[in-house]
């Protein structure tokens, strides 16, 4: 924080456990992976605990996926129109920055990748956390196991109707929810705010076209594919230590 000193976030709306993601286990006998979504530093980020024990020394098993307002509404934006069978193409949204380790890189390194898509076999909607050489785990969209949808005729919904409806619901909840949160737990005083922290943002760091270049990123595939290693724990756009 922009005082120094640490602060734990309070708890909220997204630490209720039933508005948690959950994965199978990775490995028989280890805990169920969870996602999550904070509004911290005045922006959005989604974290996902691997709970895989060789994954432990990786930021204690979490992957994070740190973004802006703007993206955030773009990747659920997205997944609702897939559940609406508008769009049929899945999504990678990248996390990349040129400040790596308190340095300036030649280039900016994809750090983190959130990914929705509709799994081939199952047909249902998932939303994934990917980063270098970790585990790659999808959030499929359903119910909880205490809760089942089925048709007044008595027949049962297919296993992509009940994503769909799921998916939606997600969508709609946390794009409403996040926005809800960054409003009421304004740091003025963070890094990311001008005349704040006394952060100066570079220029074409912005959102809606203000890149300033493409690049050559790949965008697809799996174990770790288009990923930059990390050469050290990277600095946070978001004013919040990895927490």
């Amino acid at each position: 924080m922009s005082n120094g000193q640490r602060k734990m976030p309070e708890p909220d709306i997204f630490s209720v456990f039933s508005n948690w993601l959950y994965a199978k286990p990775v490995n028989e006998g280890e805990k169920r992976p969870s996602l999550t979504l904070k509004a911290l530093g005045n922006v959005p980020r989604i974290s996902v605990k691997t709970n895989v024990k060789s994954d432990v020394g990786s930021h204690n098993g979490r992957i994070d996926f740190k973004t802006d307002l703007a993206s955030f509404t773009v990747a659920m934006n997205h997944l609702e129109r897939m559940a609406n069978g508008l769009e049929t193409e899945g999504w990678n949204v990248d996390y990349e920055d040129d400040f790596v380790a308190g340095k300036k890189m030649e280039k900016k390194m994809k750090l983190a990748v959130c990914r929705l898509d509709r799994d081939p076999e199952t047909r249902e909607l998932y939303i994934s956390i990917r980063a270098y050489n970790r585990p790659e785990i999808n959030f499929n969209f359903g119910p909880s196991k205490y809760h089942a949808l089925r048709k007044t005729n008595g027949q049962d919904l297919s296993r992509e109707e009940i994503s769909n409806a799921y998916a939606r619901a997600f969508a709609c909840d946390v794009r409403d929810l996040m926005k809800q949160l960054l409003l009421k737990k304004f740091d003025k005083d963070a890094k990311n705010v001008a005349g704040g922290g006394g952060f100066t943002p570079n220029q074409g760091g912005g959102n809606f076209g203000g890149n300033g270049g493409g690049n050559s990123y790949n965008k697809g595939g799996n174990q770790g594919g288009g990923y930059n290693k990390p050469k050290n724990d990277f600095d946070s756009f978001d004013d919040f230590e990895d927490l």
